[in-house]
């Protein structure tokens, strides 16, 4: 190891000029290399645009004018293929076409092509199979999403409101009044875990391209949506309404003349009877659900139109858009009144104030994870979600039910 202290000052200052001048032979060296390989990327840049413009040549099909003097006889300097055409066409005493036999012109031309065209031509547009996805998580109280620690299950604080009641009037002087309270409650949702799994292969995708991997993926990932829907739309059905109505699913039908339709009249009747019975409890009913045949039984209306035609909104799509002023949501996962399976009690209509009727929750929101199986060849994609659905204020539910 160098001892630099007991060097000299001159025998330092001697060292940093010499590792100052190796720098910039360094630095100049540097400068000198970038700037030959610039020079020779620039060279190839040229060199491969005259190469493909002399191929492109090539490849065009020269125009190639005729002598105008075709019948005069006189040769001109032309190329050897352009002169032997002159020769046998052009000097005759008949127009040039006129020698050349045009009737069997195709024979022992037949090619057979077929092994190279393709089989299969497939379009960019792709296709999934349908599935429900009427986004009933709109429906749903907002807010209630947790975090991880936070235990699997939900709890919605509730306290019964005071009353006007409760109010004493009192003009005694130093008179008292009673004491009034309340209670207290909670609503609750358990969180469950739910998940997929899939596995690809990748000889598979070597064959069709990535178009296949992506595409499945988006299939796998879009069944979440019905998952979802059918979870809330489940304690909907199934709980216990604070008011309900009947209908008599035995004049079902999507025929009738106007002001006789029994089945109509009698379901927009329910329908309006259980909005106005919610509304005298002090909700706000926001949203009415059902099966699209239901709704068909609402977009039918004859000529000339019954009096509450004005109160059936039509969407730009064709679909029911309101009754009522109240948005439609159309489900194929609701009760079918034209099915023969509907039964007494089934739920045609399910009415709902979101604010309050039913919670989704989500611990985690669906993601994918994926894992390389190399003895296989494969990969497994697998997507899970924690997610909990549940009734709550049940008096924020109304029943439209089949009688």
């Amino acid at each position: 190891m160098t001892k630099y202290e007991d060097m000299s000052l001159e025998e330092l200052q001697k060292m940093q000029e010499e590792k100052k001048k190796a720098s910039i032979i360094a630095e100049f060296r540097a400068e000198e290399e970038a700037k030959k390989l610039a020079e020779k990327e620039t060279y190839e840049a040229k060199l491969r645009a005259k190469i493909t413009e002399e191929v492109k040549n090539d490849l065009q099909v020269e125009s190639v004018p005729l002598p105008q003097d075709l019948g005069t006889g006189k040769k001109q300097e032309l190329g050897m293929e352009k002169q032997w055409f002159v020769d046998n066409f052009g000097t005759s005493g008949i127009h040039y076409y006129e020698n050349i036999e045009l009737t069997n012109s195709d024979a022992g031309c037949d090619v057979d092509v077929d092994s190279w065209e393709k089989t299969d031509v497939f379009v960019n547009a792709i296709w999934h199979t349908m599935f429900e996805a009427a986004n009933l998580l709109k429906v749903t109280v907002k807010g209630l999403n947790i975090n991880a620690g936070d235990g699997h299950t939900v709890q919605i604080r509730t306290i019964t409101r005071f009353d006007r009641t409760d109010i004493t009037e009192t003009s005694a002087s130093c008179e008292c009044i009673s004491c009034s309270s309340t209670s207290f409650s909670t609503y609750n949702i358990s969180i469950k875990k739910y998940g997929i799994s899939t596995e690809i292969c990748n000889w598979d995708i070597w064959q069709v391209g990535d178009v296949y991997r992506k595409e499945y993926l988006k299939s796998l990932a879009g069944v979440w949506a019905e998952q979802f829907d059918y979870l809330i739309y489940n304690e909907l059905d199934t709980a216990t309404p604070g008011y309900s109505e009947s209908v008599a699913t035995s004049t079902a039908s999507i025929s009738g003349a106007c002001c006789s339709d029994a089945f109509l009249l009698a379901a927009y009747n329910a329908i309006d009877s259980v909005i106005t019975q919610m509304r005298a409890a002090y909700y706000k009913p926001d949203y009415i659900i059902m099966h699209p045949r239901m709704a068909a039984v609402f977009r039918r209306m004859q000529t000339p139109a019954p009096i509450f035609a004005s109160g059936i909104q039509m969407g730009a799509n064709g679909s029911l858009k309101s009754i009522l002023g109240i948005p439609v949501i159309e489900f194929n996962g609701a009760v079918d009144p034209l099915d023969a399976g509907t039964t007494t009690g089934d739920e045609l209509v399910i009415i709902i104030d979101s604010s309050r009727a039913v919670g989704g929750v989500f611990g985690k929101k669906p993601s994918m994870e994926s894992e390389r199986n190399i003895d296989c060849d494969s990969t497994t994609y697998v997507m899970w979600s924690y997610f909990g659905a549940s009734e709550l204020d049940t008096n924020a539910i109304g029943h439209v039910v089949a009688s």
